[in-house]
């Protein structure tokens, strides 16, 4: 089974989920170089290592680098899923951002406790586990290396390696505030562009 790793990068999560390389700068090195050696992008080793200006590291300084485990994904990138709105109701509070500043990688809803939780597409049930922070979530794998995550639940109507259809009640929220979000290859993608309706 595999463990998609990029929500490790942002919240709290347990070790299954933990991919970390770590790596000790040296003279002449530079973010740039750094990257191309791990094969990530300059942003993604900065928003890791909360650097906010690329040219402000010194030798010596040991960085951390998320590795996907040994898995490569079949799918190509336009092989999408047709996500879908996972909850009915609720007003949208917060929106997906990449910002250095104002990281924020899902959706984040204020809702009533007890609302309905939809599965946002088809797929496997990878985890339903608790995240400190985030209550009970469901991890749900869509094939492909595509990811979604829901968390603030409760009454969860599904268990780790179960199938679910598009739209099946998977649990409820838990509190006011629902959390959802959607990864590819281990990277985290805006669901806004599926989710016209919002």
């Amino acid at each position: 089974m595999r463990w998609l790793l990029w929500w490790a990068s942002f919240f709290p999560l347990p070790q299954f989920a933990l991919g970390w390389q770590y790596y000790q700068t040296k003279p002449g090195d530079n973010l740039e170089k750094i990257a191309q050696r791990f094969r990530v992008s300059v942003r993604d080793i900065q928003l890791w290592n909360s650097i906010t200006n690329p040219d402000d590291i010194r030798s010596g300084q040991q960085l951390r680098i998320l590795q996907e485990k040994p898995y490569r994904y079949l799918s190509p990138y336009n092989d999408e899923p047709d996500f879908q709105v996972p909850l009915k109701g609720g007003r949208l509070e917060r929106r997906f951002s990449s910002s250095l500043e104002n990281a924020y990688y899902g959706l984040l809803w204020s809702t009533f406790p007890g609302s309905p939780v939809y599965a946002s597409e088809s797929g496997v049930v990878l985890r339903v586990s608790p995240v400190r922070g985030y209550g009970t979530c469901i991890f749900l794998d869509h094939g492909g290396g595509w990811l979604t995550v829901y968390a603030h639940l409760a009454n969860i109507q599904v268990k780790t390696g179960e199938r679910v259809k598009k739209r099946q009640l998977i649990a409820t929220t838990q509190n006011r505030s629902f959390f959802f979000s959607v990864s590819y290859g281990g990277r985290p993608i805006d669901p806004s562009k599926w989710l016209r309706q919002l």
